[in-house]
Formats: C-alpha cells, structure tokens, sequence
C-alpha cells in the first residue's frame, strides 16, 4: 500500500525551518534526534517533529508566540 504525497517531505520543511530561523522572535532553534526544538524570546518552547500534524501545531505556535504575518505563517505550513 503507498502512500499519496505524504505532506512531510523534506522540502515543505526546509521551507518552514528557512523561515523560522529568519524569524526574530525565535531565540533559538536546536537540532534534536527526531526532529527540532524552537525557543521563542518569550520563553516558549515547540519540539518540532516532522509528520504530518506537526505544520498545524507549528501553524498555532507561530501565531501565539511571533509576530509573524498570518499570510507568511499559512505559505510556510501549507503542505
């Protein structure tokens, strides 16, 4: 059985790790053995692990926790 376009190839999340790093309000990003880990400068912290839910809790993060646009935060999680 296949899978139909799986929504965690590995170029939507280049796509979302380019524009979490650029983000200002994210102090910090640390590479993890299943993933990532984002610290907000408000203290918050995301564990990041690519599947194919994690752009829609990555999408209510982003809103809470930066000042990102809303339409930068749905082009970077749309999958």
């Amino acid at each position: 059985m296949g899978m139909s376009k799986a929504s965690h190839t590995s170029s939507n999340h280049h796509k979302i790790m380019k524009a979490v790093v650029r983000c200002d309000e994210i102090s910090q990003v640390k590479k993890t053995k299943s993933g990532w880990v984002f610290y907000a400068t408000d203290g918050a912290v995301f564990g990041y692990h690519p599947t194919a839910k994690a752009p829609r809790k990555l999408t209510s993060f982003l809103r809470q926790h930066t000042k990102m646009s809303e339409k930068l935060i749905r082009k970077i999680t749309s999958v």
